[in-house]
C-alpha cells in the first residue's frame, strides 16, 4: 500500500513538473552564448511587440568587426547616439556601471525602454524584456556590454572594449534592429 501510495505521488508530481515547465525562448535565452545568435535574422516580428520597447541583443564576430545588435519593437527606429566616455555610469542614479575592458563607449536609445509598464495600463499590452542586461561575450574588441539607463524612455549602454575603435551604426527594418560595428581597423 506505502510504496503504490510513493509510486502514485512521484507520477503526480512529475507530471505536474512537467506540465508547467515552458522551454525558454531562443532569442532571450541566457544559456546560450551571444555571439551564437545569428546577426541579422529573426523568427521575431517587432511589429508584434510594443514600440520601442527591447526584444533581443546580439552579437557577432565577423572578419573584419564585432557587432552588437539591438532589436526594438514597433516599426519606428529609436534615435541613437553614442560617444566614448572615461567611465560608464547609471543613468539616472550616477553610480559607476564596472564594465571589462579599456575603453568605454556609451550607446543612448531615445524612445526606447526595458518596458512600457509607464505608460500602458492594460496588463495584455504590457511588455518587458526578458534576456540578460549584462553580457561578456569576450569578442576581440568587445569584452562586454551592460544596461547602463532605463529612465524616462531613454535606454542606455555602457561597452567595455579592448581599445578605441572606429564605430559605424546600421538601422535596419522589418524587425527593427540598430546595430553597432565595432571595426578592428
Amino acid at each position: 500500500m506505502v510504496a503504490g501510495m510513493t509510486k502514485f505521488l512521484t507520477v503526480a508530481v512529475l507530471l505536474a513538473l512537467t506540465t508547467a515547465c515552458e522551454p525558454l525562448d531562443p532569442i532571450t535565452a541566457p544559456t546560450a552564448p551571444p555571439s551564437a545568435t545569428p546577426p541579422a535574422s529573426s523568427t521575431s516580428d517587432s511589429r508584434l511587440h510594443a514600440q520601442g520597447v527591447l526584444v533581443a541583443i546580439r552579437t557577432t564576430k565577423h572578419t573584419d568587426h564585432d557587432s552588437v545588435e539591438f532589436e526594438f519593437g514597433g516599426t519606428q527606429t529609436p534615435q541613437e547616439r553614442h560617444e566614448y566616455e572615461n567611465e560608464i555610469r547609471f543613468d539616472p542614479s550616477d553610480q559607476p556601471v564596472p564594465l571589462q575592458g579599456k575603453v568605454f563607449l556609451r550607446v543612448v536609445f531615445h524612445g526606447a525602454a526595458l518596458d512600457n509598464l509607464a505608460y500602458e495600463n492594460d496588463p495584455a499590452k504590457q511588455e518587458k524584456y526578458a534576456g540578460p542586461t549584462r553580457v561578456a561575450p569576450g569578442l576581440p574588441v568587445l569584452k562586454e556590454f551592460a544596461v547602463s539607463g532605463n529612465f524616462e524612455n531613454v535606454l542606455s549602454f555602457g561597452l567595455g572594449l579592448d581599445r578605441q575603435v572606429r564605430v559605424t551604426i546600421e538601422n535596419h527594418a522589418n524587425p527593427t534592429r540598430v546595430t553597432v560595428n565595432l571595426w578592428y581597423t
